[in-house]
């Protein structure tokens, strides 16, 4: 596995607002991060990602600050390839805002996403601003991700196009001609651009396809409390300083 991103890779991201990085988790990391993933969903129960006030969705589970629910997840939020493309993004200076979990439930056959960026529409009306682009998501897959299944759709380049889905397309729900589908093997990790559009696709598989989501943000720019990550003064003692800075808490 390379330990820096490629040319190519760079360009790609750069050009097209998307790269996948492939296989940054073995096998038996996958199986162990699930295993504590659906620990926590039996633990939680209804409550199960209700730190984060945006996270409703019919047929979908979520888990929400998952830096305060296991130091399993320390070398996901931090991992240095996964940096090094947020920070071709963003720039040298991100904080990690969110670190949640996905889990698409099968049949979900009428639960398409709509096109969405990922930015706060609070901050420059979700667009990037005079210094650049404003968040960068992680999308670590847990499942194999296929068409079937419903992967990540991306529209490539449009992160360049300043402007949101919604204000350029007439159905963003619908389909778009243009759309990529990002398939990948679980342990693959696909890098958004913030402003590129995408969306998760309908479920119409027979299984689960689950993923974490790290959300990272300039760190100029400010949090909404929903994004925030809080962490017990135990997990905090046991964070390094390079983890906290990414989580811009100070020791």
């Amino acid at each position: 596995m390379s330990i820096e991103l490629t040319g190519v890779q760079r360009k790609q991201l750069n050009e097209e607002g998307y790269l996948v990085l492939r296989n940054l988790l073995s096998r038996t990391e996958v199986e162990e991060l699930n295993l504590h993933l659906n620990a926590l969903w039996k633990q939680e129960g209804e409550k199960a990602g209700s730190e984060n006030i945006n996270n409703a969705e019919n047929n979908v589970r979520r888990l929400a600050n998952l830096v305060n629910k296991g130091d399993i997840f320390r070398p996901i939020f931090s991992h240095s390839l996964v940096l090094e493309a947020v920070k071709l993004v963003l720039g040298s200076n991100v904080n990690l805002a969110m670190l949640n979990a996905r889990d698409v439930l099968p049949h979900s056959t009428n639960h398409r996403q709509n096109f969405h960026c990922d930015n706060d529409p609070e901050q420059n009306g979700g667009v990037p601003d005079r210094r650049g682009y404003l968040t960068c998501t992680a999308i670590w897959m847990l499942n194999e991700f296929t068409a079937d299944n419903g992967a990540t759709r991306v529209v490539s380049g449009t992160h360049r196009s300043g402007k949101l889905p919604k204000q350029l397309l007439h159905d963003p729900s619908a389909p778009h001609p243009e759309e990529v589908i990002v398939t990948g093997n679980a342990g693959d990790v696909c890098i958004v651009n913030g402003n590129c559009w995408h969306c998760g696709g309908a479920n119409r598989s027979y299984a689960n396809r689950c993923a974490l989501l790290a959300h990272y943000i300039r760190a100029d720019l400010p949090r909404a409390k929903h994004r925030q990550q809080y962490l017990a003064p135990e997990v905090k003692q046991r964070m390094s300083l390079q983890e906290l800075q990414l989580l811009g808490i100070e020791k």
